[in-house]
């Protein structure tokens, strides 16, 4: 669902760009909207449906501060992954080639259009990100039903396979991703043909480094789904902090010392270090898949 409000929205806000005379920020707002929209009413129907085959058996109200601290993680969690995406443009914003700016932010064009092209890979993986978790849910029960207790060798093992299958279809599904988007550059009915201009060096730079930088915090951000699942948040938590750490201080370095669009290389490398920790303590978690999958009932 998420892959589908994305194009969507995206839909809409190509359309109206096209065929009406909306500024440009109507546009994106109606663009946004229409995502938002079409995601809320698949939650609202399939909850309700949901609720309909299996009503609460017991009082659904639940203290504040009870709420407060079973959450807090994901919460934080959530600040800082949407810091992270943002940490390397205001970097760049902050900065230009001759040095310092007059100004605290100033829009750089180039740069934005490179990072624009880039999150799309996150954006249309988030789709293979919500089907894996909802297949490493699905084959948790049935996987837990057909192996007798005594075998948690081969429960774990199993599971470990479906990891991997979903790791391929993401590797997959990047590979297209990086096709429509290099179409999307240089074909002639592609940002050139939409606005009569070639992307400039610097925003293909910048493309390249962002896209791989985008799918490795997709790969990441799969990891943390999976011990999400099983209430395993403190290691994902910490892992997104040292990523921003990375991402502040190589970007904050290079931007200053090299060329500002060199503040992609501190996204890359935070992501990259994020998907590796993750994939660490996911590795872990696996070697006891079976209690993890028992405790957190």
């Amino acid at each position: 669902m998420i892959t589908v409000a994305v194009v969507l929205g995206t839909a809409v806000t190509v359309v109206l760009n096209k065929y009406s005379t909306l500024l440009i920020y109507y546009t994106h707002w109606f663009g946004i909207s229409a995502a938002i929209i079409a995601a809320k009413t698949y939650l609202y129907f399939f909850f309700r449906g949901f609720l309909k085959k299996h009503p609460p058996r017991a009082d659904l109200n639940i203290k504040t501060s009870v709420f407060i601290y079973q959450n807090h993680r994901y919460f934080l969690y959530g600040i800082c992954v949407y810091l992270f995406i943002f940490i390397d443009r205001i970097l760049a914003w902050s900065t230009s080639a001759t040095g310092q700016l007059p100004f605290i932010v100033y829009f750089e064009k180039d740069y934005e259009l490179g990072m624009d092209m880039a999150i799309l890979v996150f954006l249309l993986l988030s789709g293979v990100l919500e089907f894996s978790i909802a297949s490493f849910t699905r084959f948790l029960d049935i996987t837990q039903k057909l192996v007798q207790f005594e075998n948690s060798k081969l429960f774990n093992k199993e599971l470990h396979k479906l990891y991997w299958q979903n790791i391929l279809i993401l590797f997959i599904t990047a590979a297209v991703i990086f096709v429509i988007i290099y179409q999307l550059m240089f074909a002639s009915w592609g940002y050139k043909g939409q606005f009569h201009e070639e992307l400039e060096t610097l925003s293909v730079k910048v493309t390249l480094y962002g896209g791989i930088g985008y799918f490795f915090l997709a790969w990441g951000m799969l990891n943390t789904l999976y011990l999400f699942t099983l209430g395993q948040t403190e290691q994902p938590l910490k892992g997104i902090i040292y990523a921003i750490v990375i991402n502040l201080t190589i970007g904050f370095i290079l931007s200053r010392f090299v060329s500002f669009e060199y503040s992609v290389v501190g996204m890359l490398a935070g992501a990259l270090f994020f998907m590796f920790y993750t994939l660490k303590h996911f590795f872990r978690f696996f070697k006891k898949l079976d209690y993890h999958y028992y405790a957190s009932f």
